[in-house]
């Protein structure tokens, strides 16, 4: 018999308390350099694209690619990595978005306001690695190219309907009824059959995309930050 009961194949990582990033040195970062790296597909990947083809088989969603080049934006990737560094650090949270703060430090978060000519900051650890916008703009210390691969070594696949996230879900929600912390979506989940499929242009398992992650002005716990976010220990694979 056909399932048709929603398995949720997410779980949510506590928001820690804000923590505003003390510079060990009282200035700029000493560490600036380049990664070249190497990003080997462990499972077939779907990477959205906004683009659909008509085949023989149907409408099918076609992953990102230029040409005979597929590709995994550097945007999206760098957000991806963000949100580790983010669930794992002191990061900041706004007052805003109604989460759970302790009562003490309930009204701190990262700013940047420009006062006569100087440049006031309090950010966290990962605004100060990763930019923020917030009254004053304040760039990023790294930056990611697009990661590509060459040819399309694709395969279409047909995988159960997606849903756009219910943030008022109870699933979201603590025992206070505030928002628990970030979605991480799981690498091994219960299998499941819904009745409405959609069919995708996939990248095949073991395709390997190249590029680079710039950074500059970094401190060593910053630096330390990024490698373990990209999962270079090789104790979890980014989803």
């Amino acid at each position: 018999m056909m399932q048709t009961t929603y398995i949720p194949n997410f779980d949510f990582v506590l928001f820690n308390p804000p923590s505003f990033y003390e510079k060990k040195r009282g200035g700029s970062g000493e560490l600036s350099g380049e990664l070249k790296l190497k990003i080997t597909t462990v499972d077939n990947l779907y990477i959205g694209s906004g683009f659909s083809e008509d085949k023989t088989t149907g409408f099918c969603l076609e992953t990102m690619k230029f040409e005979n080049t597929l590709i995994i934006p550097g945007s999206s990737l760098k957000g991806a990595v963000r949100k580790i560094s983010s669930a794992i650090s002191g990061g900041c949270i706004k007052e805003e978005r109604n989460v759970r703060i302790p009562e003490k430090i309930s009204n701190i978060k990262c700013s940047v306001e420009k006062i006569k000519n100087e440049i006031k900051s309090r950010k966290c650890i990962v605004c100060d690695m990763f930019g923020m916008i917030s009254g004053v703009s304040y760039a990023s210390k790294i930056s990611f190219s697009d990661f590509v691969s060459e040819g399309l070594n694709t395969q279409e696949e047909k995988i159960n309907q997606q849903f756009s996230p219910n943030i008022e879900s109870p699933k979201y929600k603590d025992e206070n009824n505030k928002h628990k912390g970030y979605k991480f979506y799981k690498n091994d989940s219960e299998e499941y059959n819904l009745s409405e499929k959609v069919n995708v242009e996939t990248v095949k398992r073991g395709t390997v995309f190249e590029g680079k992650i710039t950074f500059k002005k970094l401190e060593i716990e910053q630096l330390q930050l990024l490698l373990f976010s990209l999962g270079l220990d090789e104790s979890f694979n980014m989803k």
